[in-house]
């Protein structure tokens, strides 16, 4: 009878043992899956990052002078610096640049700005669409439309 409670002894505690190992293994699957994760997403935003750090972001910004005088304010909003900026599509039917000759514009670091004045000619157009163009750390001839509301 002593036997017969050692071997289910042994036999419950082979269970334990073996459940334990099974759970562990399990969790330590899942725990592990869970850091790849972690990891992928970590990797991810440092490229993105980086990828950022390479990238400049040229915007217009326009504000009335006085009459039909405008000034359009042309930002870097991006990290890197933007090369050779140039204005590919813009409205000459209704619109004229005034200091054309400083296009294009050499080099603009981050968070510089340079401002171009124009001239409104026809009254009726509210809105006028602007296609810069610009050399980056990250491409060359990046393009970015822009339509801008004057007040």
């Amino acid at each position: 009878m002593e036997s017969f409670s050692s071997i289910i002894s042994l036999l419950l505690s082979t269970i334990a043992v073996v459940i334990s190992l099974y759970t562990y293994v399990i969790h330590d699957r899942k725990l592990k899956k869970q850091e790849h994760l972690l990891n992928m997403y970590h990797i991810k935003q440092f490229q993105n990052e980086e990828h950022a750090n390479k990238k400049a972001d040229i915007v217009g910004e326009i504000s009335l002078l006085r009459g039909e005088h405008y000034s359009l304010k042309i930002q870097n909003r991006g990290r890197a610096s933007a090369k050779n900026i140039r204005i590919e599509e813009f409205d000459i039917e209704n619109y004229d640049i005034r200091n054309i000759v400083i296009l294009p514009y050499n080099c603009l670091n981050a968070g510089e700005a340079f401002s171009l004045n124009i001239f409104r000619i026809r009254r009726s157009v509210p809105t006028m669409t602007i296609t810069y163009v610009w050399d980056d750390d990250w491409d060359i001839n990046r393009k970015k439309q822009q339509t801008i509301q004057l007040k």
